[in-house]
């Protein structure tokens, strides 16, 4: 017999809101923000699906994510990152797997693979968070004194 799903966490609850903050701002209905999914990322969730997502009934998976970034056209970051109208630096906001609300501009940088959130990790979790080609772009700026 299946389990029931766990609650959605912070972080499913803040792609929920956003998905549907950029597809008000962009003035697609559901249906718009369906059709725009199948031409512009290939990638399939009717209206009914779509309205699912924003009120929290269906879950986001990685690829619905980034379709659903490609269609809205912003980054998957930003569908992950809280939203408020004012969002400071050091609003405290809340992410799934941390158990403490953290400064946004934390949660940015580790969004962006640019801070490790746990302490005393920051050159391995740069160096596991970044494309091997990045590496060598770091050690050339580093021979260059940049």
């Amino acid at each position: 017999m299946a389990g029931k799903e766990p609650e959605l966490g912070p972080t499913s609850r803040t792609v929920t809101e956003n998905v549907k903050r950029w597809r008000q701002e962009r003035n697609m209905s559901y249906k718009q923000l369906s059709d725009k999914l199948q031409a512009d990322a290939g990638w399939s969730i009717n209206p009914v699906g779509v309205r699912r997502i924003e009120t929290g009934e269906r879950r986001v998976t990685p690829d619905d994510l980034t379709a659903l970034a490609v269609a809205l056209g912003v980054s998957p970051i930003t569908l992950l990152m809280p939203w408020l109208p004012d969002l400071e630096q050091t609003d405290m906001v809340e992410v799934t797997g941390v158990n403490a609300k953290m400064p946004a501009e934390n949660l940015w940088k580790w969004l962006m693979g640019e801070m490790s959130l746990v302490p005393g990790r920051a050159l391995s979790f740069l160096e596991d968070s970044t494309p091997r080609w990045e590496h060598a772009q770091w050690i050339k700026d580093d021979s260059d004194g940049r």
